[in-house]
């Protein structure tokens, strides 16, 4: 691992290990934690516009949120959020409000979205 690495979907940082053969095992804060990607996958996603990639990562935390600690990216799953549709806005919004109740201990206590978020935006 190197101090550089970047999420192969996002660009941002994260800690990647590099000594899986033709795949690499990623942890990135912006992708909700560590999923397995191919090596082809990698070069697929390059070219993934920005509601592919926010697929890809539903995909991850859905995976994650299932029970499987570090899901696998490949190929087929690229071309699968290539073609995929969108969340409705209702669906996002329950997603929104579940995660910000997960974070929380009881109704009324003040929260802050994590310094991530910020500058992040997101067209509707």
């Amino acid at each position: 691992m190197s101090g550089d690495d970047h999420c192969p979907i996002w660009g941002t940082p994260a800690e990647i290990d590099h000594t899986k053969g033709d795949c690499s095992i990623v942890d990135s804060p912006r992708a909700g934690g560590k999923y397995w990607i191919s090596g082809t996958a990698e070069e697929e996603v390059k070219s993934c516009n920005h509601r592919c990639k926010a697929r890809l990562t539903t995909f991850l935390v859905d995976q994650r949120n299932g029970g499987n600690e570090c899901p696998r990216v490949d190929s087929r799953r690229v071309k699968w959020a290539e073609d995929g549709e969108d969340l409705t806005v209702w669906v996002r919004a329950e997603r929104l409000l579940g995660f910000i109740a997960d974070q929380l201990d009881h109704v009324g206590e003040e929260y802050t979205l994590p310094s991530q978020a910020k500058g992040i935006t997101q067209n509707a």
